[in-house]
């Protein structure tokens, strides 16, 4: 085995998992119609996609365990927290992201 060719990308197996669920997926597009300072809750989420939150809510939670978003803001909303997240650092630091949301969003 050779060295690795320079245009060989060092994908980080977290993000493949976070990016290999539609719902995951479908949650990364609102963040991305949001802009590069997004901010996007869950009850948001579950709201636009038409889902469960406690189905949403799993799916954040995946997404902040493999740093494909974090959370930036807490908010007292009628007795509930409500949490705010926006791209983690992972995906800000892999472009290619954008390209599979694209090619994937007929079909999710």
């Amino acid at each position: 085995m050779g060295a690795p060719h320079k245009n060989e990308r060092d994908v980080p197996a977290p993000l493949l998992h976070a990016l290999n669920h539609s719902i995951r997926r479908r949650i990364l597009r609102l963040l991305d119609e949001r802009g590069d300072g997004g901010r996007l809750s869950p009850v948001e989420a579950a709201d636009s996609l038409g889902l469960m939150l406690t189905t949403v809510a799993y799916h954040f939670r995946v997404l902040v365990a493999t740093n494909a978003i974090e959370e930036i803001d807490r908010r007292q909303v009628r007795g509930t927290i409500q949490h705010f997240f926006q791209r983690g650092a992972t995906l800000r630091e892999a472009d290619w992201v954008k390209g599979v949301l694209a090619d994937t969003a007929l079909t999710d």
